[in-house]
């Protein structure tokens, strides 16, 4: 891709945070001179730690995270936690300086 010009890289799914390489396709897109502009996820792998790794790359994607609305979002995504972990995401991620969407 970069050899085709292109820079910015969006990184959507599913959920791409699922992806075991996850981190390694991070590091490699930077390495070779192009960045994650966005990341499109469901929050639900957002912790700490992989703000941290994200920062310690030196990535900054806008980070948009799907949320159905309170009271509706565990149902909609078929998950009792689900509600919870995306409202803990958009937390972190505005603490830990990331773009939020």
């Amino acid at each position: 891709m970069a050899d085709c010009g292109i820079n910015a890289i969006t990184l959507t799914g599913g959920e791409p945070m699922l992806h075991p390489d996850f981190f390694d396709i991070v590091f490699e897109i930077h390495k070779q001179g192009m960045y994650v502009e966005e990341l499109n996820t469901n929050g639900f792998y957002i912790n700490k730690a992989a703000l941290i790794k994200l920062q310690m790359m030196h990535a900054d994607p806008l980070m948009k995270i799907s949320f159905d609305g309170l009271g509706y979002h565990n149902w909609m995504r078929g998950n009792d936690q689900a509600e919870e972990r995306a409202i803990n995401a958009f937390k972190l991620c505005i603490e830990s300086e990331f773009r939020v969407m």
